[in-house]
């Protein structure tokens, strides 16, 4: 079978863009198309899957370069890092990404190809794994006041752009220093630590009320 390609389109890596490239790939294929849904579908995952390795570049030459140094790796079989995506040389050393970073990061990239159901589940499960993998650190806010803040502004892209409450922010901090470091999931303790805080179910007390974007759903984790 030969691929055909009918149309393109060059998108920006922004998580806003996720609704141009659903509507360019349903236009494309049309309403009555058997496989129109599925493909929207897949798009979706796609781009936001690709958003978490996405990198922006001040002019074309200097992303040419890049790209061109992703070639050159790929063709030399040098190892890519699983978690970045870059070649493992390129790879900081001593570079520490946390929990915390990776998950604003997933909540960014899956935001606007989720419904706002989707989103709250989303966001729930994020907070209640997030406070599982928190070390031990002075100044720990009231459990309350870390989950409100967690799931009403960590994970919830659409308040970027306002200020968050002094206590917010304060709890925001305390989160980003106490959050345990993405390599620390390859200790087998760990993982069963956030699987366990995912079986534990919530009360109605316990859940945040939902913020703008965010739909209602009620779920363990």
């Amino acid at each position: 079978m030969v691929a055909v390609v009918r149309e393109s389109v060059a998108l920006a890596g922004r998580a806003e863009r996720a609704l141009v490239a659903r509507a360019f790939v349903s236009a494309v294929l049309g309403p009555g198309h058997p496989c129109c849904e599925d493909a929207v579908l897949l798009v979706s995952e796609l781009f936001g899957n690709g958003q978490e390795h996405c990198k922006s570049f001040k002019n074309k030459t200097l992303a040419g370069g890049f790209l061109d140094d992703l070639r050159d790796a790929a063709r030399d079989r040098r190892p890519f890092s699983p978690r970045t995506g870059l070649p493992a040389a390129e790879t900081t050393e001593g570079e520490m990404i946390t929990w915390f970073e990776h998950a604003r990061s997933y909540a960014e990239a899956k935001w606007a190809s989720l419904a706002p159901v989707s989103r709250r589940s989303v966001a729930e499960a994020l907070v209640t794994v997030t406070i599982a993998l928190t070390a031990k650190e002075e100044g720990a806010p009231e459990p309350g006041v870390l989950r409100r803040a967690l799931f009403a502004w960590a994970f919830n892209p659409a308040t970027r752009e306002q200020d968050p409450p002094r206590e917010v922010t304060i709890a925001l901090g305390w989160a980003a220093r106490a959050s345990l470091p993405v390599s620390a999931l390859d200790d087998p303790v760990t993982v069963r630590l956030a699987l366990g805080a995912c079986a534990k179910t919530l009360t109605a007390c316990q859940r945040p009320r939902s913020p703008a974007g965010l739909g209602t759903a009620s779920r363990s984790c």
